[in-house]
């Protein structure tokens, strides 16, 4: 391989280091990046799950070739053309106020529009150098071997990447976490006192509707030891009109639905919190209520006896 075409491939690595990094977050968490899509405004909401779940094995088919030398210069020009698409959409819904979230990199990284299309921009800049060192490249027959077996591979991510138990890397919730910020409003006394039970819920969440029975029998079972709490992602009267309908052994407090979507993937989703700060987390189960108490330790569990 000729020298510049070494420099052009190890220049590459850069663009193709951002697309996994973005394609992986997204890809853990796909609906949350079909929301996003959606708020920008450009294409119809039927279209965000299908754009999402597209974009996403995109971004890492074309990660793959460039770092796999797989017809080089013309992997290139798509990661342009991406590029140039990002930057079109961003300042579309930014000139419409609607481009207050990227979602390039799902939840962890909150960046404005200006920002979004100057890095972008950058990127550009760095993918035509590469163009003009690249001249000439050939794609070695193993890479295109091996570009062949990563397909399925990314396929099967960008598919199932949802079911992967990665909610606390997501999310960055796990124990010792503290959610002493969470948007609750309405909640005595406040989920930073004591030890409390948090139940993320919504209106059209049928999980969380079966879940129901069995939190009901945690509040009942650990009432005195530990509180129980339901959170309902959305307005104070579609909460009260939640609680009356479902009637639950515990109280029912509402939450900005877009601020606490940033703390699950999928519902139900349960918190155990010491004044605050997580003890433990439950994702799309319901915990045994031995499991709760022995994380609460064994003075905990002594006193519910």
């Amino acid at each position: 391989m000729k020298t510049r075409h070494t420099i052009g491939w190890l220049l590459g690595l850069v663009p193709a280091g951002i697309l996994f990094a973005a394609a992986v977050l997204k890809g853990l968490d796909p609906h949350l990046f079909a929301q996003q899509i959606t708020a920008h405004k450009i294409t119809p909401e039927t279209w965000s799950l299908p754009l999402a779940y597209g974009f996403i094995a995109l971004e890492l088919l074309v990660g793959f070739a460039l770092v796999l030398r797989v017809r080089p210069r013309e992997t290139h020009l798509v990661f342009l053309a991406m590029m140039i698409g990002f930057i079109v959409v961003t300042a579309v819904a930014w000139s419409h106020g609607n481009a207050k979230e990227c979602g390039c990199f799902g939840r962890s990284v909150g960046r404005g529009p200006l920002k979004v299309i100057l890095q972008d921009a950058g990127l550009i800049v760095v993918s035509l150098i590469c163009l003009r060192l690249l001249r000439g490249a050939k794609t070695p027959r193993a890479s295109a071997i091996a570009f062949a077996a990563v397909v399925p591979l990314v396929l099967a991510f960008t598919a199932f990447g949802i079911r992967l138990p990665a909610d606390g890397f997501v999310t960055g919730v796990r124990p010792g976490s503290d959610l002493s910020d969470l948007p609750i409003e309405d909640l005595r006394p406040p989920h930073t006192e004591g030890t409390v039970l948090l139940f993320l819920v919504t209106g059209e969440c049928v999980p969380c509707e079966e879940a129901l029975p069995a939190v009901n029998e945690i509040a009942r079972e650990l009432r005195g030891t530990v509180r129980v709490a339901a959170i309902y992602a959305g307005p104070r009267k579609e909460a009260m009109a939640w609680r009356m309908k479902k009637l639950p052994a515990f109280a029912v407090a509402p939450a900005s639905a877009r601020a606490l979507r940033a703390f699950y993937r999928e519902l139900p989703a349960l918190f155990l919190l010491r004044d605050g700060r997580v003890i433990d987390t439950y994702w799309d189960r319901i915990p045994d209520p031995a499991r709760i108490e022995a994380a609460l330790g064994p003075e905990a569990a002594d006193r519910s006896r």
